[in-house]
């Protein structure tokens, strides 16, 4: 819609598009599909795409961005492992109502793991429970950075580069982080719930072992997730159990399941409905999705007179 794009961009000999698999899932496919249309036609210039994944989706990009004779090059053996094998993974399983707690756990020990040299990034579901999360452990002093799609540009960026530029440091994150970003000497990743699909599991744990070095990625999921991992049977993820893998740390404080507005415990409640009625294998109805939404609204300490938060607009 810019006055004069179209003009400025006649002499372009030259396009670069970066997790070109993403481009048509994140809101942006309307927007780049005119931007290659203002462009000179693909002949008249050069053209790459790269992404980790190229599900069938990239092809109509390709049609505009390259050349009709492009080649594919990947720089993955087909032997090789999906995941670096110098990042260990774990997977632990919880219920809904022990989920807050096993979070404390393992975030309190992963600092403890390496006190004066961490490197933690927490990914959740949504940008609501991000926000969520964030409060309650920064009610219980631990400082987190918290970034996801609600919080500005500008905070966003402020809170990146304090954490590369930190000997420590703690991310809570939504999936804005888990791709596309370099984070160095990151640590540990821990997922909190079910990814979206396999591919987003992988992405995210690339934030870690990066440039040879080793790391750690932790999931954990409610035991109404477990179906996910069929999905990682051929990666070499190690079952931990609950009562014991993080053992040593400090006892959470009662603040953790003390919302500080009940607006954020709302907007992650009404964010947790959408979130898993869109989940693939789940398979609930949506009578049993309520009583589930209600169990999480409880199990944050958002169900006031027995009854959840309101759906708010």
């Amino acid at each position: 819609n810019s006055s004069g794009f179209k003009q400025r961009v006649s002499k372009l000999t030259f396009l670069a598009l970066d997790e070109a698999d993403q481009l048509l899932d994140m809101g942006f496919r309307d927007s780049i599909l005119k931007i290659l249309k203002a462009l000179p036609p693909p002949h008249m210039r050069q053209g790459a795409l790269f992404s980790a994944t190229f599900p069938n989706a990239v092809g109509e990009i390709a049609k505009l961005a390259l050349r009709a004779e492009h080649e594919w090059l990947d720089t993955v053996h087909p032997d090789e492992e999906v995941t670096p094998d110098q990042i260990d993974q774990s997977v632990c399983v919880t219920t809904m109502e022990g989920m807050t707690e096993l979070l404390w756990q393992a975030v309190n020990f992963e600092m403890k793991r390496l006190p004066k040299d961490y490197k933690i990034m927490v990914f959740f579901t949504t940008a609501r429970a991000t926000q969520l999360y964030s409060e309650l452990f920064g009610q219980a002093k631990v400082k987190v950075h918290e970034v996801h799609s609600r919080k500005s540009q500008a905070h966003r960026n402020r809170c990146a580069d304090e954490f590369r530029k930190g000997s420590h440091g703690i991310i809570f994150s939504s999936d804005v982080s888990a791709r596309g970003l370099d984070y160095p000497d990151v640590t540990t990743v821990i997922q909190v719930g079910v990814p979206s699909a396999r591919d987003q599991y992988i992405h995210r744990l690339g934030r870690t072992g990066r440039a040879g070095k080793s790391g750690r990625c932790i999931l954990l999921l409610h035991d109404f997730e477990e179906f996910f991992l069929k999905n990682l049977k051929d990666l070499p993820v190690k079952r931990l159990e609950a009562k014991v893998a993080f053992a040593g740390t400090p006892a959470p404080p009662d603040t953790l399941w003390e919302p500080n507005e009940y607006k954020t415990a709302g907007q992650a409640y009404q964010a947790f409905l959408g979130y898993y009625n869109s989940v693939r294998g789940l398979g609930w109805s949506k009578e049993h999705l309520v009583q589930e939404g209600t169990r999480f609204a409880a199990s944050i300490g958002g169900v006031w007179d027995g009854l959840p938060p309101p759906i708010l607009r």
